[in-house]
């Protein structure tokens, strides 16, 4: 009777980082938010020296509508022209969530928000 041997290496019994629960974030950059508007593609690709691109501020009130699907939100695209009214959208603070501020339900949580 011939018996084999098979060889692993020692890396084939050693926990898989995406299967190790104590490491976090590895190789993640830091969150940002470059929340920047450019009034045509052409203008955001050639980057933030035009004068024509503007910072959205990030300490503000901005308004805001919750669409039930991207349809509905596609056909409010004349929402970019700054004639819009816009006045019966809710009005959030930013920094804010909206889901605590009770526009819309919360989503991705096992437990009920307070």
């Amino acid at each position: 009777v011939m018996r084999r041997i098979i060889w692993l290496p020692w890396s084939f019994f050693r926990q898989k980082p995406w299967e190790d629960p104590n490491v976090f974030a590895q190789g993640k950059l830091p969150s940002h938010a470059p929340l920047r508007y450019a009034p045509s593609a052409k203008v955001a690709r050639e980057g933030g020296a035009s004068p024509n691109v503007v910072d959205l501020s990030k300490t503000a009130s901005w308004r805001l509508q919750i669409f039930p699907n991207p349809k509905v939100a596609e056909a409010f695209t004349h929402a970019r022209d700054s004639s819009f009214d816009d006045h019966h959208w809710d009005e959030v603070p930013v920094p804010s969530n909206w889901q605590m501020l009770g526009i819309s339900v919360p989503i991705y949580t096992n437990i009920t928000f307070p």
